[in-house]
């Protein structure tokens, strides 16, 4: 089984996301298309070299040029699916609209064009509150000045750490790889991890209703849920192949016959 994984710029679901598809692995082989969001904010949560090197079929937007060719791989039939996880409310709003301006959108457009299944998990599901976890942060609470000697940006090889007028230490997120250097024992300034409360829109929960209207699109509420619709897929898939040789076997006899 061959599986498309598209990553928009949210870190809400990306963890999870990745365990789902570190199992899914085991089973299909699966290339990856990043969004110029989706790649900064894997590397803010230390995860896009673990990605590019779990799964080395990859597909940057910020290499993709404005015509994004890679998304005419679905409408040869690369891809048995498209899952795209996680997905802000800014694609799916996109989605809904019938908007393809970026890579992750364009694919779900040419995906649906090739009749290829679409998997969306948006970030927005559900009116409400939600917990999300955070990437690599400095509570400044804690940030003590060290004696203006700061140990964490001592520590840090790609200068994503620096120290505004007050002495305290900041993240740089755009330079930030999420490597963890910088969780050093002598620094309880630096945290990773942290769950808070996020607020769901009513309108986003709305958009998400209207992709999940959209015929060749299923819309799932945690990437948990990814693996069992897959297996569906592939059930469907083989029994539609079995009918098809069924029915080629038929018509050869029904042709032996004639002759």
């Amino acid at each position: 089984m061959k599986i498309a994984w598209g990553v928009t710029g949210a870190g809400h679901l990306l963890l999870e996301t990745f365990s789902a598809f570190d199992k899914i692995s085991k089973f299909a082989d699966i290339s990856v298309f990043f969004s110029k969001a989706g790649e900064e904010v894997a590397n803010m949560y230390g995860l896009f070299g673990s990605i590019h090197k779990r799964f080395p079929s990859f597909y940057l937007e910020s290499q993709e040029g404005s015509s994004f060719p890679s998304s005419g791989l679905f409408s040869m039939g690369k891809f048995d699916t498209l899952v795209i996880s996680p997905t802000t409310s800014n694609t799916v709003a996109k989605i809904a609209h019938g908007i393809s301006d970026t890579l992750i959108t364009t694919i779900v457009s040419q995906a649906l064009k090739g009749n290829v299944p679409v998997i969306i998990v948006p970030t927005d599901f559900r009116a409400g509150t939600a917990k999300t976890k955070l990437p690599f942060i400095v509570k400044n609470s804690y940030c003590l000045d060290c004696q203006n000697v700061c140990i964490a940006l001592d520590v840090c090889k790609y200068d994503a750490i620096w120290l505004n007028g007050d002495k305290k230490a900041h993240i740089d997120y755009l330079k930030c790889v999420g490597c963890g250097d910088c969780l050093i024992q002598d620094c309880a300034a630096i945290s990773f991890g942290d769950e808070i409360n996020i607020t769901i829109l009513e309108k986003d929960v709305e958009n998400v209703k209207k992709i999940a209207e959209i015929l060749g699109i299923t819309v799932l509420e945690h990437p948990l849920q990814i693996l069992e619709i897959l297996n569906k897929i592939s059930l469907e898939k083989k029994k539609k192949l079995k009918n098809e040789d069924l029915s080629t076997e038929f018509k050869a006899k029904i042709e032996s016959v004639k002759l």
